[in-house]
């Protein structure tokens, strides 16, 4: 075992609230650092989309400008837009002419972001404009012929998506180690041909993704921490019940079987698993119950005979040797009192097997009609003054031992016997009632009384015992009776009437 236990592993060696409280951490760890990717993934496309949104609505804003005919000027320009980190080329393609933002103007660079002034594709000879390149074109690449066309899938400019902007994109160029974000369009008025291109660095999008990084690496932190003393809490709460059944089970003994979990919470498998428990509790003090009163009922039915017994092996010792009528007298005591005590141990031997299930039982199809006439049968050779009477409308066939049925009907004849006065009389019915084949067995006896019925099938329980002391019998009989209709799947009515008889209806499922 031990072995087996350093073979399974760490996690494997751990208490079931160890490994709750690692699941959960593990869980809520996972969820939160899942949730940080994404969020740092789409935070860099959500700010160049902010920042796409504010070119094109300039870029939109311009256009209608010149389209309204008003007075085109790097001033009025800078004025509509109103942003001196969004940089701009206007170029008038029909006349060369160009407007140019504050900082390119400042920086005298415009010409490495300009477009070509030819309209028409350049040629070879033609020298190239210089205009800025992607990280992953060549620099020698040709540019085509308009501003509209620098973002194009030739090579002069890559394409990037929006991932919540379907209908949109925007080009992302790089120059001298920094990216911009660049929105290009075009416009015609009165004849000329006016090309648009709007710029801005990307190094505001940057620091905030560098913030939220930041952020969100000490909120994972504190997450973690979080989720460890939550998964802790949680295993505590869910293994709760657990540790009562435990503490519970700690506390029960033989000598108290008394203990027992207390059922609250939702309906969940802890639950069960508490009633489940209890009413394991509940059979084994029944169980335990039973066995205390079994030997105590047992030692004092064979205390009985065996003081009767020593007594008269006593008497034949003092006076028995001498007088011959003495000694029959004791002989005849000391064996009956030893056949009483060999049915009562054969009783107790049959239980026993029983209560193990090792009683030998042979289910077959059988007649009860023909049980019940072997048993009248006998009975009235046994004792011809006993009156027997017998109705069996038709006989009926049920899958059944026909040794333990017949058993059972002597234990139901003998007692009717015992318990009748001079004039016996023993009756027995078989019929068929509401799927089940009934045997009844009725006798004109003293009765039972209604309080003693419900005890009659335990061991050693005689009704009247002070009433019955004179007749024989150890209170073994009707509890193997019970025991045979169990194994057959059968049911026991009693009805009786002090002083009329007692009547035992026992019903057999019919296959």
């Amino acid at each position: 075992m031990k072995n087996r236990n350093k073979n399974r592993g760490l996690f494997g060696r751990m208490s079931i609230t160890g490994k709750v409280v690692v699941l959960y951490t593990f869980l809520f760890t996972f969820t939160i650092i899942s949730i940080s990717c994404v969020f740092l993934y789409s935070a860099r496309s959500i700010g160049a989309g902010i920042v796409f949104s504010g070119l094109k609505e300039n870029s939109s804003h311009i256009q209608a400008y010149i389209t309204e005919g008003n007075e085109l000027s790097e001033e009025n320009i800078d004025d509509l837009i109103n942003d001196n980190t969004v940089e701009y080329i206007i170029k008038n393609k029909n006349t060369g002419e160009r407007y140019v933002s504050l900082g390119l103007r400042m920086a005298d660079e415009y010409n490495a972001y300009d477009v070509p002034e030819n309209v028409s594709k350049p040629s070879d000879s033609e020298s190239k404009q210089k205009y800025i390149q992607p990280e992953n074109v060549p620099s020698d690449s040709t540019p085509n012929d308009d501003i509209n066309s620098a973002p194009d899938s030739d090579g002069s400019g890559e394409k990037v998506k929006l991932p919540f902007m379907l209908d949109n994109e925007y080009s992302v160029y790089s120059k001298d180690g920094k990216d911009y974000i660049t929105v290009d369009n075009e416009v015609m008025y009165e004849g000329d041909m006016y090309s648009i291109r709007l710029f801005k660095s990307s190094a505001d999008i940057m620091r905030f993704v560098k913030y939220i990084e930041t952020r969100l690496y000490h909120i994972d932190l504190a997450g973690i921490v979080l989720a460890f003393f939550i998964s802790a809490y949680i295993s505590k709460v869910l293994l709760r019940p657990v540790t009562k059944i435990r503490e519970t089970a700690e506390k029960i003994s033989v000598e108290d079987l008394s203990q027992r979990i207390e059922i609250e919470g939702p309906d969940d498998e802890l639950k069960e698993l508490s009633i489940t428990f209890n009413s394991m509790i509940d059979r084994l003090e029944s169980s335990f119950e039973q066995q205390s009163r079994f030997v105590s009922d047992a030692s004092h039915e064979l205390r009985t005979p065996i003081s009767v017994i020593k007594g008269y092996a006593n008497l034949i010792n003092r006076w028995g040797k001498d007088d011959p009528e003495i000694l029959q007298e004791a002989v005849n005591s000391i064996l009956e009192e030893t056949e009483h005590m060999s049915v009562m141990i054969k009783n107790l031997l049959f239980l026993a097997r029983s209560d193990q299930h090792s009683n030998h039982v042979q289910i077959q199809p059988m007649s009860l009609g023909d049980a019940v006439n072997d048993i009248a049968k006998d009975l009235s050779v046994m004792d011809e003054k006993v009156e027997v009477e017998t109705d069996i409308s038709e006989d009926i066939i049920i899958n059944g031992d026909p040794d333990l049925i017949k058993q059972m009907l002597w234990i139901y004849t003998e007692n009717a016997l015992k318990y009748s006065g001079e004039n016996k009389k023993v009756q027995y019915k078989l019929y068929k009632e509401n799927g089940y084949a009934c045997i009844c067995v009725k006798d004109n006896g003293f009765g039972i009384k209604d309080e003693d019925i419900p005890h009659i099938f335990e061991r050693f329980y005689r009704v009247d015992k002070s009433r019955n002391k004179e007749i024989p019998g150890n209170g073994l009989g009707l509890s193997i009776a019970k025991w045979i209709m169990d194994i057959h799947h059968g049911k026991i009515e009693v009805k009786s009437v002090v002083g009329q008889g007692t009547e035992f209806i026992n019903k057999f499922p019919i296959n």
